[in-house]
């Protein structure tokens, strides 16, 4: 239930109000999986379509796409759960998440301490994301300039495939078989 109330509340510290769609998402979701599923796919493509982001290296473009982001993959985790669950942690993390709507940091702030209660990171976990800082940082000025936008689609693209490939080898994910025919 935490990824509703998220998404709602990013769609607000963004500006956009393409997630008030998300209860509906969740809702579709705990009635069939496949259906919520198919609803989230929807729920993404269309956000994505209406959110301009001009640079992704400026402060409030970085944190609308770690906003929407950070919600969405919230979201996803409900649509996957499927079952209403808010606790002690869930109500922590949305007071920091409603606090987000008078200082966005603090929405970014409760969705971190929700994904480090939730899905358990461990120290590499940390050292990833602090080298994946540092790096942003040192490169912000080489990467923020006119026309740079197809700079910042190869350097988000390849944090994607890193992340991508790196979750295949942390031992803290689940395995699944995709084609067991």
């Amino acid at each position: 239930m935490i990824g509703v109330v998220a998404s709602v509340l990013a769609g607000f510290v963004a500006g956009t109000y393409v997630t008030l769609l998300a209860p509906i998402v969740y809702l579709l979701g705990l009635r069939n999986r496949d259906l919520g599923l198919v609803a989230y796919l929807v729920y993404v493509l269309y956000l994505g379509n209406s959110v301009t982001v001009p640079t992704l290296y400026s402060y409030s473009g970085l944190v609308n796409a770690l906003s929407l982001s950070l919600a969405s993959i919230l979201l996803l985790d409900d649509v996957l759960k499927r079952r209403p669950a808010f606790g002690k942690a869930e109500l922590l993390a949305a007071a920091f998440m409603a606090l987000g709507l008078a200082v966005p940091e603090a929405f970014l702030a409760g969705a971190v301490f929700y994904f480090l209660l939730r899905f358990r990171m461990d120290a590499r976990i940390f050292a990833f994301l602090g080298a994946v800082t540092a790096a942003f940082l040192i490169f912000r000025g080489q990467l923020d300039f006119p026309g740079a936008a197809s700079t910042q689609v190869m350097a988000m693209a390849a944090f994607g495939i890193f992340l991508a490939v790196s979750s295949l080898t942390w031992k803290n994910l689940k395995k699944r078989e995709m084609f067991n025919w």
